[in-house]
């Protein structure tokens, strides 16, 4: 009976600190138990759904995608207490229809029905009830709380108002058991409750579902669940009456124990199946689109338009059209075109152009720099034909997805860029993205530290740890030889290094991604859920909620040595015969060290050397030496891009000694490290850093007599602007 039973109430890590199931190891765990179904019903939000569906689908699972929404009297009511304020309630999506009225409920209650909740009411609930299943939920749903409270009259009309909204079909009581003991020694109520149910179910005819509400995937992940509790509400372990979970029960059980739990009820057991058969959901399958760009009325049609843009940019940047500039531009348009991605050029110079035409300064950044009809636009300062940068390594025939340009903005002025784009195109179709940060080496250590009031041997164990990139705990406990011997000689200190493990890389909290913008051509939440950017300040906009002398042509401005990610296109596209996007494959799949992917193009590699007249030997040595290359090589229109903005900042900085560093000091005026270092270079270049002075400062660092004056304080600031006004007056 292995594929008997499915799990439908799962809160995985994106049940923010309160569910620990990373989504790879629950889909391993499910499949290595026989199971063909699972589902992801996580706190009030989806943030999961999207790399749930693709792990499942790799792993042969058939995806459930739910939430646990929270459900409230008036969602626009916010005088009621917190712990009075909802209820929970398990939502399944049936069918696509049910997928995209769960994007809709979220996006209502992570916007306008916020109250330190996401929040629903039935009003909205029962507008946007098609395609759902829905379940009476655990102990703290609606219906389980006046059984337990013996409003059993409420109880029973609540339960025919979700069958007659829902479809008698679509509805379920839930039964649950987890041998939960609370602190005080007394029993989970949750034996009373199904007793309830089940008298419910029989006197109603509404059908029961046996569920477990899953928090972590084994059950000796407890303890680290138990520590993930204390991380989310600053408590610690020995704090007494803390939230915490009445049992070590609520992790992936088999089919056979789900069985033993309810050996009375194979019918409740069989219905998780049978709701979990009737649910089938591709949340990829309606994608958004590119807005529509309106072009000026004397064009015929968009590409027309982009064309005499960039013949604009090349009479700017060039002085006058060559044969060599017109083929290549003319190649480069008529790519984009056939691909249909005119629309995304338009976007990105119109955006662009209202930036520098409004002393945003800008700057593309990455594979871009190998357009030509990027730099006429304005797009990108690089001439990629004097760098001989190729295009096809910034976008080529074969290449399914959209182009990807990225601008870099000043941090103090990004803002104005977005507001712009999200007037232009509407505030409901334009959103930034959700970023998820997740607990690093040091940052697990402190929390379980803290948990288990132990900060001390936690501060000496993070001190212990590396700062730099791609730092994690075991490579730390494994090259630092003070760390080890600390672990192997300190028994809390292991304890909490081997806590520290288990916690290290969970979703801790969400961000707001600086430069990740969403434009659509309709209402983004009708392809992802949305949420407030500042629950505090709804203005502030939404973020979704969804990384040898056959090579002297390519080699030479190198000296013979392969440098750049575009060297070994170069070389794979002439010398080995591959397409375009063949080699974009290659390079890929040697960034990622992928060695059995790159192997497989090997003999490819070498025959098609061959066939360019390139001996059987050389050609394995080239395979050979390009391999190690492949992790480390860096994007030269991403060097040249980055180059042009050294070469500028060094010839301020060289000529315009002082008005460089009072612009340097200005934009990290808010860090004060950063200005320390200013300021002692300032004193090795023998510019004089002028204190601040109320007379003479103003609110950004300004030069004076050759040398830095240091800027008034906010509030010195605005009286001097009152103060200089009353003057001009």
């Amino acid at each position: 009976m292995g594929a008997d039973f499915a799990h439908l109430h799962v809160h995985t890590e994106y049940s923010l600190l309160d569910g620990f199931s990373r989504t790879k190891k629950l889909v391993q765990q499910a499949k290595a138990q026989g199971m063909q179904h699972l589902a992801i019903t996580d706190h009030g939000a989806m943030y999961g759904a999207i790399e749930f569906y693709k792990a499942c689908k790799a792993g042969g699972i058939n995806p459930i995608i739910g939430i646990e929404a929270y459900l409230t009297e008036d969602m626009h009511d916010h005088s009621r207490r917190f712990s009075d304020d909802y209820h929970h309630l398990l939502l399944l999506a049936k069918n696509n229809t049910g997928y995209y009225n769960l994007l809709k409920l979220t996006t209502i209650a992570n916007t306008e029905g916020w109250h330190l909740r996401p929040r629903i009411d039935k009003k909205v609930l029962e507008k946007y009830s098609e395609g759902l299943f829905v379940t009476s939920s655990c102990l703290s749903g609606e219906i389980p709380k006046k059984l337990l409270k013996e409003q059993i009259d409420e109880a029973y009309k609540m339960a025919n108002w979700y069958r007659d909204v829902f479809g008698p079909e679509h509805f379920y009581l839930e039964i649950q058991e987890h041998h939960g003991i609370f602190e005080d020694n007394q029993p989970s109520p949750q034996g009373q409750l199904n007793q309830l149910l089940y008298r419910m179910h029989k006197e109603l005819d509404i059908p029961m579902v046996v569920t477990n509400d899953l928090h972590y995937v084994d059950a000796h992940d407890a303890a680290s669940h138990d520590v993930l509790l204390c991380v989310q509400t600053g408590k610690q372990l020995s704090t007494p009456k803390r939230m915490k979970f009445d049992s070590s029960e609520y992790y992936l059980k088999s089919p056979e124990e789900m069985a033993r739990l309810f050996p009375d009820l194979p019918d409740a057991i069989i219905n998780s199946v049978r709701i979990a058969e009737q649910c089938s959901v591709n949340p990829l399958a309606y994608k958004a689109q590119l807005p529509n760009y309106t072009i000026p009325p004397e064009y015929s049609s968009q590409k027309d338009y982009l064309h005499a843009l960039c013949v604009g940019g090349v009479k700017e940047r060039f002085g006058e059209m060559t044969e060599k500039i017109e083929k290549q531009l003319n190649y480069e348009i008529d790519m984009i075109a056939e691909k249909g991605f005119v629309p995304y050029f338009l976007i990105e110079w119109d955006f662009v152009n209202y930036a520098r035409s409004h002393g945003i300064r800008c700057s593309a950044r990455g594979s871009a720099a190998g357009s030509l009809m990027a730099y006429t636009l304005g797009i990108t300062n690089v001439n990629p034909l004097r760098y001989q940068l190729p295009f096809e390594r910034f976008f080529n025939t074969e290449r399914a997805d959209m182009p990807d340009i990225d601008m870099d903005f000043p941090d103090d002025r990004r803002e104005e860029v977005i507001e712009y784009v999200a007037h232009k195109y509407g505030e409901d179709c334009v959103a930034q993205m959700v970023t998820f940060n997740t607990m690093a080496a040091k940052a697990s250590v402190k929390d379980v530290a803290r948990v288990m009031g132990e900060q001390e041997i936690g501060d000496r164990i993070t001190r212990l740890i590396p700062t730099g990139p791609n730092v994690t705990l075991q490579k730390s406990l494994d090259g630092v030889k003070e760390l080890n011997d600390l672990y192997k000689g300190n028994g809390v200190a292991q304890e909490i290094i081997d806590q520290a493990l288990k916690l290290e890389g969970a979703v801790r909290t969400t961000g707001v991604h600086a430069a990740g913008v969403i434009v659509a051509n309709e209402a983004l939440e009708h392809f992802v859920p949305l949420q407030l950017r500042d629950p505090k300040d709804p203005r502030k906009g939404r973020i979704t909620q969804y990384e040898q002398a056959h090579l002297e042509e390519w080699l030479a401005e190198s000296y013979g040595v392969i440098v750049y990610q575009d060297q070994v296109l170069f070389i794979g596209v002439n010398l080995a015969g591959f397409s375009w996007g063949k080699v974009n494959k290659f390079r890929k799949a040697l960034s990622k060290k992928k060695m059995d992917e790159v192997e497989g193009y090997k003999g490819d590699f070498i025959e098609g050397c061959v066939k360019n007249g390139v001996k059987q030997d050389i050609a394995e040595q080239l395979f050979t030496l390009i391999l190690p290359f492949g992790g480390y090589g860096f994007n030269k229109a991403h060097a040249a891009s980055y180059a042009v903005v050294a070469f500028y900042t060094a010839y301020l900085k060289a000529n315009y000694t002082a008005e460089f560093m009072a612009a340097t000091m200005t934009t990290e005026a808010s860090d004060a490290k950063k200005i320390a270092n200013a300021i002692a270079e300032c004193r090795r270049m023998d510019v004089e850093v002028l204190g601040p002075d109320v007379n003479k400062s103003d609110r950004s660092f300004t030069v004076e007599g050759g040398g830095v004056r240091g800027r008034s304080l906010q509030v010195t600031g605005r009286f001097l602007h009152a103060r200089r006004s009353q003057v001009r007056g």
